[in-house]
């Protein structure tokens, strides 16, 4: 991908997830509730948590690789605040997934629609975490600058757009 870095990507997934979840969360608690679908209809939102927390951890490595390279860049302050915001994003959705998993292994519970409710508030949390840690993330590369680590002036490449001749006059 032209040497750009892989985490802007990757944080995308959950992020993405974030958004969805609390609808997918509160229509299978809706559907389950009122027996249109079964109480395993909710390993639909486990397997939405589980690849979030999957994307999350993932988009944490990418995101400590590149903090030393946007580190020469951002102040530490900024980086310091979008990494926070990700560690509490990664650690709710985390806590939440496992709280899903013990409500669906306690499916025959009559507490579980009790349950259901509360993960789907939990996953209202979790998009704002989420919001909290994007909109940190977006300040690093719109507002300080953090993009510009990754031009070819400041990694010493040279830009592939530059043919050398500083003439203006295009070669014939």
């Amino acid at each position: 991908m032209d040497g750009l870095p892989l985490h802007p990507a990757i944080v995308h997934v959950p992020l993405g997830l974030s958004m969805v979840l609390p609808f997918v969360a509160l229509a299978v608690t809706i559907a389950v509730w009122r027996k249109w679908l079964p109480a395993r209809s909710w390993l639909i939102v486990l397997l939405l948590q589980a690849a979030m927390v999957v994307g999350a951890l993932v988009s944490h490595q990418t995101g400590q690789q590149e903090e030393d390279l946007v580190g020469g860049i951002v102040d530490d302050g900024p980086v310091m605040a979008h990494e926070e915001a990700a560690e509490a994003f990664l650690q709710s959705i985390s806590a939440l997934f496992v709280v899903s998993a013990l409500v669906a292994f306690f499916s025959r519970s009559r507490y579980v629609s009790l349950g259901h409710a509360g993960i789907t508030l939990g996953s209202l949390g979790v998009l704002f975490l989420g919001m909290t840690a994007g909109h940190a993330g977006g300040r690093l590369i719109f507002v300080h600058g953090a993009a510009e680590a990754h031009l070819p002036s400041a990694t010493g490449a040279k830009d592939p757009s530059d043919s050398g001749d500083d003439s203006g006059d295009p070669k014939d």
